[in-house]
Order: structure tokens, then sequence, then C-alpha cells
């Protein structure tokens, strides 16, 4: 299963919008038995690099999840302040099954030469070098970026050297459209293909118009040469070129598409392909840079090996009629585990990066193709020729809406993230960081009446942003269902059976899907959190390591995003099941969990969402404390802090217990 494979893999650690290598990192629920393979199939790699796509819109925005003062006082965010710290969750049990489907996304548009930007220069033009640049995220940018593809077109222009850059493609990516929370797929189900690739984002404002009209190239956000092997001989055939420019190898390691030796496979593969379409294509092929530290000791080391082994293929493909040279990407480019000043997110180009790379391969044109006189020279690091500028959002409005509260501001152009800055009842902002790649906010299981104060600022990269602008309120006036009642975990031999009675009262009425929020129990806290989403009781599942005890919550998704999570105690995966457990009844109104916590028997439960207000009072002095074990600020309902409970069969429910009474209108919680 590539999605859930990807999911324990997830390390890198992306700033904003791709799948390069932009997640925070995760521990593995399970380990493959070896990280990655010597040799990697088209069809494979297109599958893995959809799943990568996948998983890293899942992860890009994080939501911000703001604190009131006194946290611990308030028994319905017990859950999550548990939670917050490792969200998002990652949801597992989807992946891409219509191979064919995904194909068909990942195979370039035809050519057309009527377009802006097209390949074919004016009749009276003298012929040009044509000119296709292949490459990753690096390569094509976000909107708003020059990208090293202008400053090698500007080096061709200032050497008066003719070129016409080829290629399906012509633009940057484009932000995500802004959009109010989604469900996210069922277990067993495929997520929605991640279509074709984008193009449609704009240059930095600042650029020579004449870039415009032949800013043509084939470099895709995510792309592995495991993936163009596959595709290059077509694109070459359709868009004729006499030099590729090519660029990959990031992503191949970084994704686990194959170790050091798969790489170097794949890049010959590449250069057959490209040959079958002209065999007198050139090449000038660029090594692997590393990036900043981020805990990935075996991307060091493959990076090392990929480079050490480059030249020896270069030499073995070259020939006179198609000569192959080495660009030395690494050397020039300024980007190390202990630092990489020439990204903006240890990785990707800031506009000083754009300049290094376009320099490395122009010292390949001057050095090995005889092009030019020499090499494009690099500005200081903060000239002001790269030095990126935004404009503080405007337009900015906060207002309460069915998801509690929701912000809305115009899109600050080259904008790669907006920070948000929030707070609730006059609280701190909380320790959850809190950022979207779009220009939209929705406040994240907030509570009926509290006061959310909002503001925003523009970012791009990790030391580009702009000030913030005015905080402004609204009330939170949430319709979002509850948590399911009755929840019942039961641990297997091979994970977990979950089972649980939808709720009731207001907001019910349009109950989307149920989510199972899973983890590996730490005394500190979820280090990672995984999810599975189910349309209904029960929710099964496997695959889940033996002897390890995971913990889960529940919430509902209703038609206006998800309503506040309900956390449960710990299931121990693949233990006996004692045959009776104590069980509870409480009545009230305000959420907590309930457990019997009998030895291995905590893989059963019986909860109910309700406390009278005296009671509560009364409950919260004598039992809430901060429980290492349990995680900070949540109440410990360890047997000996509980209430005298009776005794009755497993799975059965006391007739106390057994009716619900309906929720206040006014209680979203």
């Amino acid at each position: 299963m590539w999605s859930t494979y990807l999911s324990l893999w997830t390390l890198l650690n992306l700033y904003a919008t791709g799948v390069d290598a932009r997640v925070p990192p995760v521990s593995p629920v399970t380990a493959p038995a070896s990280q990655t393979t010597k040799t990697i199939a088209f069809s494979s790699a297109v599958q893995i690099e959809a799943s990568v796509a996948w998983e890293s819109k899942q992860r890009a925005s994080t939501a911000a999840l703001p604190f009131p003062t006194n946290i611990a006082h308030i028994p319905e965010y017990a859950a999550v302040r548990l939670l917050a710290p490792a969200m998002p969750a990652i949801q597992q049990g989807v992946e891409f099954t219509d191979v064919e489907r995904l194909v068909a996304d990942v195979m370039p548009p035809a050519a057309n030469t009527s377009s802006v930007g097209g390949e074919e220069p004016p009749a009276d033009e003298e012929p040009a070098l044509r000119v296709m640049i292949v490459g990753d995220s690096m390569t094509q940018g976000q909107e708003g970026d020059w990208t090293w593809r202008y400053r090698i077109w500007q080096w061709f222009k200032e050497n008066e050297i003719a070129v016409r850059f080829v290629g399906p493609y012509k633009r940057t990516i484009a932000p995500p459209p802004p959009h109010a929370p989604e469900p996210p797929p069922l277990y067993g189900a495929s997520p929605p293909p991640p279509g074709p690739p984008d193009d449609s984002g704009g240059y930095a404002e600042d650029m020579d118009a004449e870039f415009l009209t032949n800013s043509n190239h084939f470099s895709v956000w995510g792309r592995a040469a495991a993936t163009d092997k596959g595709l290059i001989k077509e694109v070459v055939e359709q868009h004729p070129a006499d030099l590729i420019l090519l660029m990959l190898g990031f992503n191949d390691l970084g994704w686990f598409y194959s170790d050091a030796h798969g790489l170097v496979e794949s890049i010959e593969t590449l250069i057959t392909n490209a040959r079958a379409a002209n065999p007198k294509l050139k090449f000038a092929v660029a090594n692997v840079p590393q990036r900043s530290e981020m805990g990935r000791d075996d991307l060091v080391e493959n990076t090392r090996l990929y480079n050490k082994l480059l030249p020896p293929l270069i030499q073995k493909v070259t020939s006179e009629q198609s000569p192959v040279f080495l660009v030395e990407l690494e050397r020039h480019y300024q980007c190390r585990p202990e630092g990489c000043p020439a990204a903006y997110d240890g990785l990707h180009p800031n506009g000083w990066g754009d300049f290094q790379i376009a320099h490395a391969f122009s010292e390949t044109l001057v050095n090995d193709f005889k092009l030019g006189s020499r090499p494009l020279k690099v500005p200081p690091q903060h000239h002001e020729s790269v030095t990126r500028k935004l404009a503080i959002p405007a337009n900015f409005k906060v207002f309460s809406s069915p998801q509690g509260v929701t912000a809305t501001w115009d899109k600050s152009y080259g904008a790669y993230s907006y920070d948000l800055r929030v707070s609730v009842n006059g609280g701190g902002p909380g320790f959850s960081g809190s950022a979207t790649q779009f220009n939209r906010w929705d406040s994240h299981w907030p509570l009926e009446g509290w006061e959310y104060s909002v503001s925003v600022r523009a970012r791009a990269g990790e030391h580009t942003q702009t000030e913030y602008t005015e905080t402004l309120s609204a009330i939170a006036k949430p319709e979002l269902a509850p948590a399911p009642c009755n929840i019942h975990a039961e641990a297997t031999k091979k994970g977990l059976v979950v089972t649980w009675d939808p709720p009731t009262g207001p907001y019910t009425d349009s109950i989307v899907e149920y989510n199972i929020l899973y983890w590996e129990h730490n005394p500190k806290g979820p280090g990672w959190i995984a999810s599975a989403a189910f349309t209904e009781s029960p929710g099964v599942i496997p695959d889940l390591e033996p002897d390890k005890e995971y913990r889960i919550a529940m919430l509902t998704w209703n038609e206006n995003g998800e309503g506040l999570p309900f956390h449960v105690e710990e299931s121990v995966a693949g233990k006996a099941q004692p045959d009776a457990v104590a069980e509870m009844s409480l009545r009230g109104r305000v959420p907590l969990f309930l457990a019997a916590g009998i030895g291995i028997a905590s893989g059963y439960y019986i909860w109910t969402p309700y406390f009278e207000e005296k009671e509560k009072v009364k409950f919260r002095a004598q039992h809430e404390k901060e429980d290492a074990d349990l995680g900070p600020g949540v109440i410990d309902v360890s047997p000996a802090k509980q209430p005298a409970v009776t005794t009755a069969t497993a799975g059965t429910v006391p007739p106390a217990a057994a009716t619900i009474p309906a929720r206040p209108a006014n209680n979203a919680g």
C-alpha cells in the first residue's frame, strides 16, 4: 500500500506548498524491511508521486489550535491539548488503485505552438539553440519566483546566444485556491487523483517580459527521474530539442523511489530514451545537492554515493554524436546539512540560489560545450536583485461561520504560505503552529461562544515574511457534530476494531463520516497521529504492530467540518482480552473520557459525554490533575479515582447510561 508506506517515511521537512521535502518528521508505525530498492518501474514511480502529493497536501496546512487561559480547567479541551502537538493526523488506508488514470495524468500535454510561450520562433528570427530544461520543484518554482531557468535565459541573452526554450510547460506552480475544511477519504478508498501537473502560477513581477514568451520547460513539482524516464521520449518527440539541461534525483532519494544505484539506472534510462527521439541530443546533467539537516542520514549518504557514481555513468554514456557532461551543482549550490543559505526552506532555491544553480550550468556550457565567454556572475547574497518583495495581506476579514470562526484575505502575490496569530478569549497563541497555504483560515475544534482574535501575515520561506495585519475578532458559532457515543475499542492480534453509536442532537443530521485518530502510546504525548475514516461502525484498522500500545480518539465530520475529538484510553494490539469489564454511568453535558482501565482490559471502553454542572465541579476538585502518563491537562480516570460503577457483562451498557440526554443547542462542544 503505497500511501501507507509513504506515510511512515515522510521525514523530509518542507516549509510550504509542494511535494519534495516539506513534511515535518513523523515516527513510523511500522518500518518496511527495506527502505529502498535498486530499481523501480515507471508505473510504480507514478504511484509514489501521486501518494507523495496526497500526503503532502494533508500536511501543507497546520491547523491553528490556540488555547484560552487555564486550559486544564476546560474538560472539553483535554483531548485537544493532548493531540495538538502531533497534528495534523495523516489519513491511512487510502491508496491510488487506478494506475492507468495516474499515468494519463502525468503525460504532458501535446505541443501547442500557438499559445503564449510557444516554441516556434518568428519566421524572421535566426535559428536558435533549442534547450529543454528538465527538473523538479527546484526548477519549476512557485508563483512569484524568478527561477534559475530565468537566470540561465539571461545568461544566454548576455552572451548573445540565440536560444529557444522548449517543453510542455511554461509557468510555475500556483497556490491552491481557498476552500472550507474537507473530510478525508474513507479507509480503503482511493483519494482524489492529483490530476495533471499545475503550471498556472506566474513569475516574479519584475522579470523581463521577453522571457514570458520563451519560458517553456519540462519541470514538475515532486518529479523523480524514475517517472521522467518513462515520459522523456514522447516529450522530446513532441518538443524537439538540441540540448537538455537535466536536474533530477533529489526526490528519487528523498522519497525512497530508489537508492543511489537505482537513481543511476534511472538517469541512464532517461538518457537512452531521450536519444531514441533524437540520437544527436546533448546533455548537461547535474548532480544532486544536499539539503539542511533533518535527521535523514540515509539521504545524506545516498546523495554522496550517487554523486560519486554519476561521473563514471557520464563517461559510460557520452559519445561524440551525443555528448553528456557533468554539472557540479553540489559544489556551487550553497546547501549543506549544517546550513543552506541558498534555499528558502533548506532545499528549494531562493533568489540567490537561483543564480547559483544557473551559474553551475553556465560553467558547464562554457567549459564543455564551448558556449558563451564566461559563466553567469552570482550577486551578493542580499543584493536587491535577489530580495523577494511581499505585500501585507489586504482586505482582511474575520467573521462567525458554521466552522466557528473564519478569516479571509486577498492573496499576497508571491506568498508561499500565511502565518496566523490566533488567540481565544484573550489567551495566548498556544504552542501549535498556525499556517495555511491559501488565503483562508477556519477555526479548528472551536467551542460555542469563544471569541477568536486573528491576524495574518504573508510568508515566502523561512526568512521572508511581512508584518502582521491588524487583529480582528469574532465569536465562534460552530455548527459541528459532537463525537460519537459509546466508543468501544477492541485490540485484536493484528490491529483494532472500534465500534460506536452515532451522536444525537443539533448538527447531527448532516454527518458525513467518523474519523478514528490513533497513535503509539508515549508518556510524553503522541509523536505522530494516524487516522482512519469510516461512514459507520465498526471501524477495522488492521496491520498494526503487535505488542505495541495504541491510543485512540474519535471525532465526527458533518457538512461544515470536524467536531471536537474525544480521547479514549490506550489499546494493546495483539493481546488477549478478558471476558468482562467494569462499566460506568454518568450524566451531564461536558465531554470526558471514562475507561475501566483494568490491566489489559483497557481495550474495552464505555463513555458518556455528559455531567451535571454540580457534579462537574465536584469531579474537577477531586480528580483533575496534570498526569504525565495521560498527557498534560488530561483528567485522571484510573479506577482508584473514579466514582462507583456497576459491573456488567462485556459489551452491555447499564440502563442508566443507555439513554443520553440531547445536547443543548448552544453547546457545540
